[in-house]
């Protein structure tokens, strides 16, 4: 198989997609145990 410029710029598309999902999901559960944090508070 060719390796070109295109499938390697996807599958590095693809990796920061799966990053950016890794993050967005670490943000919104830390920010839930924050929210509930303040609300034991």
């Amino acid at each position: 198989m060719q390796k070109n410029g295109r499938d390697e710029m996807l599958i590095e598309t693809k990796n920061l997609a799966d990053v950016a999902i890794i993050i967005t999901k670490a943000a919104i559960a830390r920010k839930e145990s924050i929210g509930c944090h303040f609300i034991e508070n």
